[in-house]
């Protein structure tokens, strides 16, 4: 039997016992605090679980988020899969895991559908169930240590301080140099909701996909963050904001890594800020003794190029798997030029 429901308290328990089939006690989908953050304080209700029950008992779910996609002048309401997890002695039936990914009949069919996906289910989706990319994603890096190599954070640490403090040195100075010759004020802080209005006006009139942003989305995707691994940077000048950029450490691979999660301009922005902008999130990572900055991104955006467009492409033989973006109950909508980051997904 197939149940949806609206996510509430009663759900933890079936949630964490499903997961810790699958995953290890370390991964942040078999604890408490993960599901509540993701699912129950999620900055827009309600969130759903749809169940595949077997005696009452719960051998496969997906999660859904709602959102909301704002192209020009139009909102549409989304729906996110996620967490998707069918137990192992139900696997044997591929119509328990269509039944999941296509989610009821009828119920979200004026909403579109947009998801992710991984190695397994990725052939799955194209394949099987002939699911339509929107969009790829791309992982970025740029190194930050010289011997953002090294696993070893004791002897990464050493040749830090020997060598890239200077380097570090050097960016500071340029930073303050150029903060005097051009007069860029550095603020630091979440947008407010007026900022957000503005800065986001120019992806709004040249109707670029992006998912809302408001102080509820700021407060609740960065709440599982501590205040020290989180920053968020704007740049003005004569208190017209410029840009605006949010940054937080991660631990990725056994890697300290400056993520970059979002970031936005108000309009095409010089070269001078750019330049600006980028060794300053530099400074940052240095700061934090961080192996390398990472993001993933959507590379065709103008966005994307002028802000972080210099970062190196990862190969994808490196990365677990790729990103593509299935969208779904789209006939009308171009999604290839949507501004998508990373706070956008669930990876940290």
């Amino acid at each position: 039997m197939f149940k949806l429901n609206e996510v509430s308290n009663k759900d933890i328990n079936s949630f964490i016992k499903l997961s810790k089939t699958e995953y290890e006690e370390d991964n942040p989908v078999t604890q408490k605090k993960y599901f509540i953050w993701k699912y129950l304080d999620y900055f827009i209700k309600p969130t759903f679980i749809y169940q595949y029950l077997n005696s009452g008992k719960n051998m496969g779910r997906v999660m859904l988020q709602t959102n909301k996609l704002i192209i020009g002048k139009k909102i549409l309401n989304t729906i996110n899969p996620l967490d998707l997890l069918i137990q192992k002695k139900s696997r044997t039936n591929p119509n328990i895991f269509i039944n999941l990914i296509k989610l009821p009949k009828n119920k979200f069919k004026k909403n579109l559908i947009i998801h992710t996906s991984n190695e397994n289910s990725d052939l799955l989706y194209e394949k099987l169930l002939k699911f339509k990319k929107g969009l790829s994603l791309k992982a970025y890096m740029f190194p930050a240590n010289p011997f953002f190599f090294l696993r070893d954070k004791y002897l990464s640490n050493i040749f830090f301080k020997c060598i890239s403090y200077p380097f570090f040195i050097i960016i500071s100075l340029v930073i303050i140099i150029i903060r005097k010759l051009t007069f860029v004020n550095l603020e630091i802080g979440f947008l407010t909701d007026d900022e957000i209005t503005k800065v986001y006006k120019n992806l709004k009139d040249k109707k670029i996909p992006h998912y809302i942003r408001n102080n509820k989305f700021f407060q609740w995707r960065y709440s599982r963050y501590s205040k020290n691994k989180t920053h968020s940077f704007k740049l003005k000048l004569n208190n017209n904001l410029i840009a605006s950029t949010t940054l937080c450490i991660v631990e990725f691979k056994g890697y300290k890594v400056c993520a970059v999660m979002d970031y936005v301009a108000e309009n095409k922005i010089s070269l001078i800020y750019r330049f600006f902008n980028y060794i300053y999130i530099i400074r940052y990572a240095l700061i934090h003794n961080c192996s390398f900055i990472f993001t993933l991104s959507n590379k065709r955006t103008e966005l994307f190029k002028e802000m972080l467009g210099t970062m190196i492409q990862i190969p994808l033989w490196v990365l677990p798997h790729q990103t593509p973006i299935y969208v779904r109950n789209n006939d009308k909508f171009d999604l290839t030029q949507m501004h998508f980051v990373l706070c956008d997904l669930d990876y940290f």
